[in-house]
């Protein structure tokens, strides 16, 4: 899979002088690896060969659609042979995405604020503007089903902070839901898929879609 990781690096232009390449064991079907050089650094997940095509490219024009809202998640870079977001070379396809400088909120161990917490709330908003018809098949992470945050925070918080999370929650929860009734959602929402660099950083995709 390197060899072909090393194809993609080229195809998105990234310069392969002195360029590292490591794989991510995240535990999911899709090939993820981190490549470096000095400061710089990029992250290309490839596509099992067999995945279903449209939801590939419902994934990656969600991640689009997304940041145009003002969503945080690492820019991806475009094949610099087709100009697309996706590239294909054989039966495989991948995205290239900047990576970011820092730790998932699992990894640094660390506690969130309530900065933190209305920040993540706030681009969960802005995710619910999304217009796109990718369907959210699994565990959604909708109004209704926010306990499931609330405790994938407590592992990562102080407790001083666990009722500022509640209270933003609340806060988020008053919000008219009948203008999100299909609201688009991340589906994912856990410490290892939010980033902590500059800036926090919402990731991995991979089960957004609209709420059914």
């Amino acid at each position: 899979m390197v060899s072909e990781v090393v194809k993609f690096a080229v195809r998105f232009g990234i310069n392969l002088d002195w360029l590292r390449i490591d794989p991510i064991d995240i535990g999911y079907e899709d090939h993820n690896f981190v490549l470096t050089r000095r400061s710089e650094g990029w992250v290309i997940k490839v596509f099992r060969a067999d995945r279903c095509q449209a939801d590939v490219l419902g994934l990656v024009d969600a991640i689009v659609a997304a940041r145009l809202q003002g969503v945080r998640h690492p820019p991806l870079l475009k094949d610099q042979m087709t100009g697309s977001n996706l590239s294909r070379i054989g039966q495989l396809a991948a995205i290239c995405m900047e990576r970011v400088n820092g730790q998932s909120l699992f990894e640094s161990n660390s506690s969130l604020g309530m900065d933190d917490v209305e920040d993540i709330v706030d681009q969960l908003a802005r995710l619910r503007r999304v217009r796109c018809v990718r369907e959210s098949h699994i565990d959604p992470w909708s109004f209704r089903s926010h306990f499931r945050f609330r405790y994938e925070t407590d592992s990562v918080s102080d407790p001083i902070d666990q009722a500022a999370i509640q209270l933003s929650l609340r806060r988020y929860l008053t919000l008219d839901e009948s203008t999100f009734a299909r609201g688009f959602v991340h589906g994912d929402l856990v410490p290892t898929n939010i980033l902590r660099g500059e800036a926090l950083n919402l990731i991995d995709f991979g089960r957004c879609g609209i709420r059914p």
